[in-house]
């Protein structure tokens, strides 16, 4: 068999090496279609590679150096390529076996540790998730839909089992695309995901359709929580600068809200929605809402990082037992030009976060994460590149106490969505959205 690759022109030289059967060939192009294989290893041969291929060649054949000088393998100088051609004797699933198996003995393990890790306590909602948001112009936005969705099929494959959408975000279609070929392909069942969107704010008189639309573009059957993105109808047009203001933006009204609310209601009754969430409140938009819901908010979206770590309020919705999500988690670095000032702090540049990164040998980006999952929230990051790296990032080597006592020190009020596009006629500044004084500014009904 050895004897007709070389004499077909196949390969310039084979050899037998632990039962496996190799070729050296010059011509890599041909070679690759002839033989396409994953074990492909490319090499320049000059002395210290053919000193080794003489070695090669006389435990393999039997030959001396001279013999194989006769035998006309001056291949020095030569651009070669040495490739798996085939097993011998053996196959190689026999000598891999025991290989195999303790690899899916211990996959299987880190498995079921990290399920248990991303798991909550009623095995529905998990420790870790992955945005989607692309808001920005697509003239300006280097990641594509497409990204995002090749993301989220990876992101599927690499372990993770909680997905952020949101309508606005224009890319539900898309994802919806990688939803399927998961579940067509065996990768995942529906119900091993949990994927969570939000009604945008021009559909708050029109949820059901908005959530249709929403489950028929993620090709996912149902929702397992649904969100009011934001607490106001105040919409703004796509792509708009800081600048724009809506003549129709209203304060927030505790009537409008539990209307909205109350449709979601309706879709959990009919099955659609597991779970209803909530997005960018305030303690004193949450008090004044709560009493007047009949199913509880699981979940709440807020922005969270160590910068910007909102203590009282988190500390109010692990209180009335609702799961405090973070997006921009690691500080948003990417996040729209508009809502970027000069007197914004970037958490992944504060010299202690980079120290305890150094400790860990990691990235900033990977202790941000490590604090909010300790910390007991959710976060959501957005990342078509880093998402196998950020998983990790929560299931081994945690900070330690000393660690997040410092996280800790990091508040700086460092809101860095401040929402001025949705601002009403009359208000005075972004501040007037967020209640800071402890009441609900220009409220009516409240």
């Amino acid at each position: 068999d050895m004897l007709s690759l070389v004499e077909g022109g196949h390969v310039e030289y084979a050899a037998v090496r632990s039962r496996t059967l190799y070729g050296l060939y010059y011509d890599s192009a041909r070679s690759r279609a002839e033989f396409p294989s994953r074990y492909d290893f490319s090499c320049v041969i000059g002395d210290e590679f053919l000193d080794t291929l003489y070695t090669l060649s006389a435990q393999d054949t039997g030959m001396d150096r001279a013999q194989i000088s006769e035998a006309n393998l001056s291949f020095k100088g030569k651009a070669l390529h040495l490739i798996y051609l085939a097993p011998l004797t053996t196959p190689w699933f026999v000598e891999w076996l025991p290989f195999i198996l303790i690899t899916i003995l211990v996959m299987a393990f880190w498995w079921f540790t990290m399920r248990q890790q991303m798991m909550g306590g009623n095995g529905k909602v998990m420790n870790f998730g992955k945005s989607h948001a692309t808001m920005s112009d697509p003239s300006k936005n280097k990641i594509r839909f497409e990204d995002v969705a090749g993301a989220v099929a990876g992101g599927i494959r690499a372990g993770y089992r909680l997905f952020d959408c949101a309508a606005c975000y224009g890319n539900e279609a898309q994802i919806g695309q990688s939803f399927k070929a998961a579940f067509d392909e065996g990768v995942v069942k529906r119900e091993d995901l949990f994927i969570m969107s939000k009604v945008w704010n021009d559909m708050h008189r029109r949820v059901a359709e908005s959530a249709r639309k929403t489950i028929a573009d993620l090709q996912c059957d149902y929702l397992d929580m649904l969100f009011i993105h934001w607490p106001f109808p105040n919409y703004h047009a796509p792509f708009c600068d800081v600048d724009s203001r809506n003549p129709d933006s209203k304060p927030f009204s505790v009537a409008e809200f539990v209307d909205t609310y109350s449709q979601i209601e309706a879709l959990v009754d009919e099955g659609l929605v597991k779970h209803i969430g909530i997005s960018n409140m305030t303690i004193p938009k949450l008090n004044a809402v709560l009493p007047k819901l009949r199913i509880k908010p699981a979940a709440c979206e807020s922005e969270l990082h160590p910068c910007f770590q909102q203590q009282e309020l988190f500390d109010y919705l692990r209180a009335h037992d609702i799961l405090p999500i973070g997006y921009m988690p690691l500080g948003s670095p990417r996040r729209p030009e508009r809502d970027i000032l000069p007197e914004d702090i970037a958490d992944m540049q504060m010299p202690e976060l980079q120290a305890i990164a150094k400790a860990h040998n990691c990235h900033p980006a990977s202790i941000c994460l490590k604090w909010a999952e300790q910390r007991g929230q959710l976060p959501i990051p957005f990342s078509v590149h880093n998402y196998e790296s950020n998983l990790r990032a929560v299931c081994e080597d945690p900070l330690t106490d000393e660690e997040m006592a410092v996280i800790a020190t990091l508040e700086r009020n460092n809101r860095l969505v401040k929402g001025q596009v949705f601002l009403w006629p009359g208000a005075n500044d972004w501040h007037d959205l967020w209640d800071e004084d402890g009441v609900i500014v220009d409220c009516t009904d409240c």
